[in-house]
């Protein structure tokens, strides 16, 4: 008989783009990405960090200035991945609660054939979620028919 108590799979890939979330050096936002094909296998992880070759230690980290050098988790696994990205399904986690940006991961998600969307809001207060409600992003999905779905919506 089989072990009864493993974990979904939805909580382990998400549990992945925890994870690697935790590789970002962004003192204030730390978010990561897990992208699996329909076999449901790995095909790219990737956090929000600065392009290969510029230095961590070299760069701004403040809030305005780091906006001209990071690259998001989102793009990160994208240009991370090694196979074509239709159909899979991209797992994507913000402590802060945040949607993917409209202009550059939600474009480059619809651009690439992603499917589906999966958020998790387990950690991240209601206060931050409010604040940025991806409306441009979920406009865009609707129409392009990727599909959002959020985990533990609410939920501690």
């Amino acid at each position: 008989m089989k072990r009864e108590n493993y974990i979904s799979w939805d909580d382990l890939y998400m549990g992945i783009a925890k994870l690697t979330s935790k590789r970002s050096k962004d003192p204030r936002t730390q978010n990561g990405a897990c992208i699996i094909d329909s076999k449901m296998r790995i095909v790219s992880i990737g956090y929000n960090g600065l392009p290969d070759g510029c230095s961590d230690d070299e760069f701004s980290w403040e809030r305005e200035e780091k906006h001209k050098y990071v690259i998001h988790a989102e793009i990160n696994a994208i240009l991370n991945a090694k196979v074509d990205l239709s159909d899979c399904i991209m797992y994507i986690y913000s402590e802060r609660g945040y949607y993917p940006c409209s202009n550059g991961c939600a474009q480059a998600i619809i651009q690439k054939g992603i499917k589906e969307v999966v958020l998790d809001y387990v950690s991240c207060s209601v206060d931050i979620k409010d604040k940025y409600k991806g409306e441009a992003t979920k406009q865009m999905f609707n129409a392009s028919g990727v599909k959002i779905r959020i985990l533990n919506n609410g939920e501690k």
